[in-house]
């Protein structure tokens, strides 16, 4: 009995306190800590421009300008400026207020076989003369002669 109890004691210890919990953990899902108290988060596409003036009420949101994206519910204050393609790359997809713009390596010139695409493009392989193009140059694998 009374090693149970200790093992009971034990573990109320080792719980954090709600004293030791900082503020923002306090807010509920799909709130934020604006500094002062919890604010509704504002939607993907959009930041806080005001933070909400009263606690669990929604913050005033402003849709984010040409150039920028938030793509989840946020509390920040401003957008995200969104990616700019690289010469070695081409675009997927444009930038939108709620997606940031898609890039992979250029076709037929660059290609990347590895798990940080597209960050690392390699230069597409030329067949030497003679040679027999197997499978020509694309995004994803290099030219097999």
């Amino acid at each position: 009995s009374l090693q149970l109890t200790l093992s009971t004691s034990s573990n109320l210890s080792s719980e954090p306190s709600a004293a030791n919990l900082s503020p923002g953990s306090r807010c509920g899902p799909g709130e934020y800590w604006s500094g002062r108290h919890c604010c509704q988060r504002c939607p993907a596409g959009r930041y806080v421009e005001e933070p909400c003036s009263s606690p669990h009420t929604r913050s005033e949101c402003e849709v984010c300008d040409t150039g920028m994206y938030t793509e989840h519910a946020n509390g920040l204050p401003s957008c995200l400026l969104c990616t700019t393609c690289r010469e070695d790359q081409e675009m997927v997809s444009d930038c939108t207020p709620k997606r940031n713009r898609q890039c992979q390596c250029k076709t037929g010139e660059f290609y990347c076989d590895s798990e940080d695409c597209p960050e690392s493009c390699y230069r597409c392989t030329r067949c030497p003369e003679g040679k027999v193009v197997l499978q020509t140059c694309n995004t994803t694998a290099d030219t097999l002669c």
